[in-house]
């Protein structure tokens, strides 16, 4: 979403009885003034299993959610024993954010709500040592 002006927003949970889990991220966009806009994709989560699956970018003509940044954000969904590993490159920083979830990252364990910034590194290597879902935001 690119907003600032014209666009309405707000979230809810539509059940009366299950619980919801939400986050809201903001990402500062690129440059000011640009018109507002919405997109809603549905993707395949199975694709994450194991993976990174990337959800959106500033990449023209992707299957991904547009955003004005230069930033890459993946989903990856690890059930419990899963090993990923994800090569940073140069002059890149990641930030990670645990959906669900407890995972070991490069030796720090680290579990549900907990986020974690990364710089200077080059190679990350996240174990799930529960079933968990992540957020992997590069930079």
């Amino acid at each position: 979403m690119t907003a600032g002006t014209g666009i309405m927003h707000s979230e809810f949970n539509p059940s009366e009885k299950d619980d919801v889990h939400l986050y809201q991220i903001w990402i500062f966009p690129d440059k000011k003034g640009l018109k507002p806009s919405y997109e809603q994709i549905q993707y395949d989560r199975s694709k994450a299993v194991g993976d990174f699956l990337l959800l959106a970018s500033n990449e023209e003509n992707s299957d991904t959610v547009r955003i004005n940044q230069d930033i890459y954000l993946y989903l990856s969904v690890l059930p419990k024993g899963t090993e990923v590993k994800y090569i940073i490159n140069r002059g890149r920083d990641v930030w990670i954010q645990v959906v669900r979830g407890e995972i070991d990252i490069n030796g720090k364990k680290v579990s549900t709500a907990d986020g974690v910034a990364v710089t200077n590194e080059t190679l990350l290597t996240m174990k799930a040592t529960d079933d968990s879902e992540v957020l992997l935001f590069d930079m």
